[in-house]
């Protein structure tokens, strides 16, 4: 089965390089795992079968205007590729090119296949990584409806969805409230933290159930992140990150982490 993988992690890790986390429509690919600020290319899944939008902070600059259209160049291999990007101001990182990426562009190919790239950006220039890229794209490609196989299985999957029943909705107020998770679950961990504090996630599609030590039960949707697998209520006062397998929790606008170093243990 095309996601077979799926049923293990809700993250696919690499122990350097690209890496994809997230499943089906939510995956994200990205140049580096647990790099912070160091993170140089984000490819986001916006849709089945839809263009992805790209986000290159490696070619941040320190100058440009925000929501300004200006060209970035891939040069990979020493061959070069120039899309329109958009620029974003993204604080500290800077004025950063963001462009559609269609399913068919060139710049996919050459990313899996190439040894040596490196991108450019008013007047920026700097190199990206391309280790495990093939693999991490391909699990990209397959899991965003990319492939005809995804594709197909992504439909069937949210025609299954839409022909279930919808939940009753939960309240909506603090970090313990949330959503009904929906779906068949397709992975679960049990997570062991500092303090003798605990997790129990129940993995969905696009969304997580947590039962947590201090009695609180909750389900969090998916939302985009750079590293690792994100999960949040709507005002992300109440975020659950999974990196591989371990994960912690950070709560409030400080985001103080409230249960920290937790590492699976089934």
């Amino acid at each position: 089965m095309l996601f077979a993988a799926a049923a293990s992690s809700s993250a696919w890790a690499y122990q350097a390089g690209w890496r994809a986390t997230g499943l089906y429509e939510a995956i994200v690919a990205a140049d580096c795992s647990d790099c912070e600020e160091e993170l140089g290319i984000i490819i986001a899944c916006k849709g089945n079968g839809l263009p992805a939008e790209v986000t290159v902070n490696a070619a941040a600059s320190q100058s440009g205007q925000d929501g300004a259209e200006a060209p970035v160049t891939f040069t990979i291999d020493g061959e070069d590729f120039t899309r329109t990007a958009r620029t974003v101001e993204y604080g500290l990182i800077g004025f950063t090119p963001v462009f559609s990426l269609p399913p068919d562009d060139p710049i996919v190919e050459a990313l899996q296949g190439g040894s040596r790239a490196f991108v450019s950006f008013n007047g920026a220039r700097a190199k990206l990584g391309l280790k495990g890229s093939r693999e991490a794209l391909d699990i990209f490609k397959a899991h965003c409806g990319w492939t005809e196989a995804g594709f197909l299985q992504n439909q069937a999957r949210a025609a299954a969805q839409a022909a279930s029943a919808p939940p009753a909705p939960a309240p909506v107020g603090d970090a313990g409230a949330s959503q009904t998770a929906t779906g068949k679950p397709i992975a679960t961990a049990i997570y062991r933290c500092e303090g003798n504090k605990g997790i129990d996630a129940t993995y969905y599609p696009d969304s997580v159930e947590l039962t947590l030590t201090d009695g609180r039960s909750l389900a969090l949707p998916q939302v985009i992140s750079g590293s690792g697998a994100r999960y949040a209520n709507a005002d992300e006062s109440f975020v659950f990150w999974n990196k591989g397998d371990t994960a912690f929790i950070t709560e409030g606008s400080d985001e103080n982490i409230t249960f920290k170093d937790c590492a699976a243990i089934q």
